[in-house]
């Protein structure tokens, strides 16, 4: 393209890209590549060539000379799948978006690389069988067993989801450069000699996001009406999008609130605390608070907290949410349908992000009413709730407990004054994020719109956001009296 001037990053990438969808057979079809354009959006913005390599390659240079390459190289990709789904040279590019939009396991030019070097090996020879238990013995988990072949294994470890770790990816492909297919060709030297040279750069922190965890629970067993509070924190950098979570420290305080002395006695704790402060200053921004509440208090106004000398209010500076201090803390309920609910959100693409909120009736008899309704819709991910958590009917709040802790809904959303819940997602919605994962962060922005009106929508919407891969169950092991 015209005016652009291609960094080494960016030739690397379109000389793969065009290698990549080269090796579609149907892209030597003229119709084939006019389905992919209009199913991307670009029909209007490549012209037409007679030869196939060369319209490929005018292709590529769009997507990635677009405003928003990521975007446009997810939508390339979405229409292969379309077009193209069992398409042998499909996982291929799919590990290669994979990188190049960041969700891999290492930095982009390795993964790049070895995609070249990996090609060119005779890896079609390897038995399935044998596949299988090299995938199986990586340490990736039994379920990459299951992929067919040595690009969907390799897609299936760039992209699992849980803590980023390239370790299981690097052990599946040494055990594919020692096979005995691959081992004495020259392809095989050349990945055993990438393998050897390869050094896997050490996290940057200065990219890590600061995961700050605010800890309320009650001081003692019984739930008297004067019921006091313990306040406790965490810290952890975690490598965005979904890194493994590093605990930085444990802060603990022995003075107990009550629920009416939280909002204005417990924040200038955080102020004392002088190493977290350190660390939000370190941090330049890349901050997110989740407040870890019992159910007495999930409808505090935890975004409310003001800390520090000008008074500021934390949802007005970082993504404030609270999470269900039962589902982090008792390893008797069961993960697997929380993790399953999460891996939908944060994979789920919408051309409106917002429609995903399902917002269920809460007028109810029976508790089992919202459970029969999520047992059909196991891709639901986040509800909104018609009415205050505070204020739910017996029924209602059963349910919806029973939402979090078995059902497995991971976000929910509700406003904290009872008004009108049209009202909430108009005020989200100039705001509104791409994909339903970055709801904490579209939030942000709504109730930093409306902060000169106390009473305004965005000043009243509580978010309990329940990532289950960003959890320490080391978080009680110090903490005296517990059980």
């Amino acid at each position: 393209m015209k005016g652009i001037d291609p960094s080494p990053v960016r030739l690397v990438r379109e000389t793969l890209l065009n290698t990549l969808l080269c090796a579609f057979p149907d892209m030597q079809r003229r119709e084939f590549r006019r389905d992919i354009l209009t199913a991307t959006g670009l029909h209007m913005e490549v012209a037409e060539r007679d030869i196939p390599r060369e319209h490929v390659r005018a292709i590529v240079q769009t997507v990635l000379g677009s405003p928003r390459p990521s975007e446009s190289l997810r939508l390339l990709e979405d229409a292969l799948r379309l077009h193209a789904a069992c398409d042998q040279a499909l996982p291929w590019l799919e590990l290669a978006v994979a990188s190049m939009t960041g969700s891999a396991p290492l930095p982009e030019m390795i993964t790049l690389r070895l995609i070249e070097v990996l090609r060119e090996t005779p890896y079609e020879k390897i038995a399935r069988h044998t596949l299988a238990r090299y995938a199986a013995d990586c340490g990736g988990s039994t379920l990459a067993a299951d992929q067919r072949t040595v690009p969907e294994v390799l897609l299936w470890l760039a992209t699992r989801r849980g803590p980023v770790d390239p370790g299981p990816l690097l052990r599946f492909v040494t055990q594919l450069s020692n096979d005995p297919h691959i081992a004495g060709t020259r392809e095989g030297e050349d990945l055993r000699a990438l393998l050897a040279d390869l050094n896997v750069p050490a996290t940057n922190q200065a990219d890590d996001r600061l995961i700050i965890q605010i800890r309320l629970e009650a001081a003692g067993p019984d739930h008297p009406a004067d019921e006091r509070y313990l306040l406790r924190g965490a810290y952890y950098r975690q490598r965005p999008p979904d890194g493994p979570l590093k605990r930085v420290n444990l802060l603990l305080h022995d003075e107990s609130f009550s629920k009416d002395e939280l909002i204005g006695k417990a924040p200038s704790q955080l102020a004392r605390w002088a190493e977290l402060a350190q660390e939000v200053h370190r941090a330049g921004g890349r901050v997110r608070v989740e407040f870890l509440l019992p159910a007495s208090l999930l409808g505090h106004e935890a975004e409310l907290w003001t800390v520090g000398r000008s008074r500021r209010a934390l949802g007005h500076n970082f993504p404030v949410v609270v999470r269900s201090l039962e589902r982090y803390s008792d390893p008797w309920i069961n993960p697997e349908p929380w993790r399953r609910r999460w891996d939908k959100l944060v994979s789920s693409r919408s051309d409106d992000a917002l429609q995903q909120i399902e917002w269920p009736s809460l007028e109810m008899k029976q508790p089992g009413e919202l459970a029969n309704w999520l047992s059909d819709r196991s891709d639901v991910a986040c509800l909104g709730l018609c009415m205050p958590y505070d204020e739910l009917q017996p029924a209602a709040r059963q349910a919806v407990d029973d939402a979090l802790l078995t059902e497995g809904v991971p976000v929910m959303l509700w406003r904290r004054d009872s008004g009108d819940p049209n009202e909430l997602m108009t005020a989200l919605r100039p705001h509104g994020p791409e994909r339903l994962s970055e709801l904490p962060d579209t939030l942000l922005r709504c109730r930093r719109a409306g902060r000169f009106d106390k009473d305004h929508v965005s000043q009243h919407i509580t978010l309990l956001w329940d990532d289950p891969y960003c959890v320490d169950p080391a978080q009680d092991w110090p903490f005296e009296g517990m059980a």
